[in-house]
Protein backbone atom coordinates (compact mmCIF):
# COMPACT_ATOMS: atom_id res chain seq x y z
CA UNK A 1 0.00 0.00 0.00
CA UNK A 2 1.15 3.30 -1.09
CA UNK A 3 1.65 6.12 1.74
CA UNK A 4 -0.20 9.70 0.40
CA UNK A 5 1.57 12.54 0.64
CA UNK A 6 -0.95 15.30 0.21
CA UNK A 7 1.63 17.99 -1.79
CA UNK A 8 2.45 15.48 -4.27
CA UNK A 9 -1.20 14.32 -4.39
CA UNK A 10 -2.21 17.83 -4.92
CA UNK A 11 0.18 18.15 -7.55
CA UNK A 12 -1.24 15.10 -9.26
CA UNK A 13 -4.74 16.41 -9.27
CA UNK A 14 -3.16 19.70 -10.86
CA UNK A 15 -1.92 17.32 -13.46
CA UNK A 16 -4.89 15.76 -14.13
CA UNK A 17 -6.64 18.79 -14.50
CA UNK A 18 -4.48 20.72 -17.09
CA UNK A 19 -4.54 17.47 -18.92
CA UNK A 20 -8.51 16.22 -18.28
CA UNK A 21 -10.20 17.25 -21.84
CA UNK A 22 -9.16 15.29 -24.42
CA UNK A 23 -6.88 13.04 -22.99
CA UNK A 24 -7.89 9.83 -21.34
CA UNK A 25 -5.80 9.28 -17.76
CA UNK A 26 -6.69 7.07 -15.20
CA UNK A 27 -3.79 6.38 -12.22
CA UNK A 28 -2.01 2.80 -11.09
CA UNK A 29 -1.79 1.39 -8.11
CA UNK A 30 1.40 2.98 -7.34
CA UNK A 31 -1.08 6.67 -7.98
CA UNK A 32 1.17 7.52 -11.02
CA UNK A 33 -1.22 9.48 -13.62
CA UNK A 34 -1.12 7.13 -16.76
CA UNK A 35 -1.83 9.08 -19.86
CA UNK A 36 -2.98 7.69 -23.86
CA UNK A 37 -1.82 9.75 -26.21
CA UNK A 38 -1.79 8.70 -29.84
CA UNK A 39 -0.41 5.26 -29.97
CA UNK A 40 1.39 5.60 -26.77
CA UNK A 41 0.97 4.81 -23.44
CA UNK A 42 2.61 6.86 -20.60
CA UNK A 43 3.10 7.49 -17.10
CA UNK A 44 3.72 10.25 -14.85
CA UNK A 45 5.50 9.91 -11.37
CA UNK A 46 5.31 12.36 -8.76
CA UNK A 47 8.40 12.54 -6.40
CA UNK A 48 9.95 14.75 -4.07
CA UNK A 49 13.45 14.94 -5.41
CA UNK A 50 14.48 16.63 -2.54
CA UNK A 51 12.89 19.12 0.06
CA UNK A 52 10.98 21.03 -1.64
CA UNK A 53 11.66 20.23 -4.81
CA UNK A 54 9.18 18.15 -6.41
CA UNK A 55 9.31 16.35 -9.88
CA UNK A 56 7.11 15.22 -12.48
CA UNK A 57 8.80 12.26 -14.25
CA UNK A 58 7.20 11.16 -17.66
CA UNK A 59 7.71 8.12 -19.48
CA UNK A 60 6.32 7.43 -23.07
CA UNK A 61 6.54 4.20 -24.34
CA UNK A 62 6.76 4.96 -28.04
CA UNK A 63 7.20 1.52 -29.72
CA UNK A 64 7.46 -2.15 -28.54
CA UNK A 65 9.15 -4.82 -29.62
CA UNK A 66 11.13 -3.72 -32.25
CA UNK A 67 13.39 -5.74 -34.22
CA UNK A 68 16.84 -5.27 -33.57
CA UNK A 69 19.04 -4.48 -35.98
CA UNK A 70 22.14 -1.93 -36.60
CA UNK A 71 19.72 0.23 -39.19
CA UNK A 72 17.32 0.57 -36.07
CA UNK A 73 20.10 1.78 -33.81
CA UNK A 74 21.29 4.37 -36.36
CA UNK A 75 17.64 5.27 -37.16
CA UNK A 76 16.81 5.63 -33.17
CA UNK A 77 20.13 7.99 -32.82
CA UNK A 78 19.41 10.42 -35.62
CA UNK A 79 15.40 10.76 -34.39
CA UNK A 80 16.84 11.34 -31.01
CA UNK A 81 18.99 14.05 -32.46
CA UNK A 82 15.61 16.34 -33.07
CA UNK A 83 13.95 15.42 -29.81
CA UNK A 84 14.16 18.67 -27.56
CA UNK A 85 12.87 17.91 -24.00
CA UNK A 86 13.66 14.22 -22.71
CA UNK A 87 15.83 11.46 -23.90
CA UNK A 88 15.18 8.91 -26.31
CA UNK A 89 16.46 5.59 -25.81
CA UNK A 90 16.47 2.03 -26.95
CA UNK A 91 16.01 -0.76 -24.42
CA UNK A 92 17.90 -3.63 -25.94
CA UNK A 93 16.88 -7.38 -25.52
CA UNK A 94 18.64 -10.38 -27.14
CA UNK A 95 16.33 -10.10 -30.51
CA UNK A 96 13.81 -7.06 -29.92
CA UNK A 97 13.75 -3.35 -28.28
CA UNK A 98 11.40 -1.14 -26.65
CA UNK A 99 11.37 2.62 -27.14
CA UNK A 100 10.86 4.88 -24.50
CA UNK A 101 10.75 8.99 -24.09
CA UNK A 102 11.65 9.73 -20.56
CA UNK A 103 11.77 13.34 -19.02
CA UNK A 104 11.90 14.93 -15.45
CA UNK A 105 11.28 18.33 -14.66
CA UNK A 106 10.22 20.40 -11.86
CA UNK A 107 6.37 20.61 -10.72
CA UNK A 108 5.93 23.51 -8.81
CA UNK A 109 6.76 25.29 -11.56
CA UNK A 110 3.91 25.12 -14.28
CA UNK A 111 0.04 24.90 -13.71
CA UNK A 112 -3.17 25.23 -15.87
CA UNK A 113 -2.94 26.05 -19.73
CA UNK A 114 1.16 26.36 -19.43
CA UNK A 115 1.09 22.70 -17.79
CA UNK A 116 -1.19 21.09 -20.37
CA UNK A 117 0.75 22.82 -23.11
CA UNK A 118 4.16 21.47 -22.02
CA UNK A 119 3.30 18.14 -21.31
CA UNK A 120 1.43 17.39 -24.82
CA UNK A 121 4.03 19.02 -26.23
CA UNK A 122 6.74 16.34 -24.45
CA UNK A 123 4.08 13.36 -25.62
CA UNK A 124 3.39 14.73 -29.46
CA UNK A 125 7.86 13.89 -29.74
CA UNK A 126 7.29 10.81 -28.84
CA UNK A 127 4.39 10.44 -30.98
CA UNK A 128 6.35 12.01 -33.98
CA UNK A 129 9.31 9.62 -33.09
CA UNK A 130 6.87 6.46 -33.47
CA UNK A 131 5.67 7.75 -36.70
CA UNK A 132 9.50 8.45 -38.17
CA UNK A 133 10.57 5.36 -36.84
CA UNK A 134 7.47 2.43 -37.31
CA UNK A 135 5.55 4.43 -39.93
Amino acid sequence: MTVQDPRLDALRSRLESALADGVVLRRDENQAVLVDFGETPASVQVFALARDVDVYSLTQVVAWDLALTDELRADVRAVADGVQFGSLRLMEREVSADLVLSYSFPAGTLAGDALREFVLFVLAQGVDARRRLVG
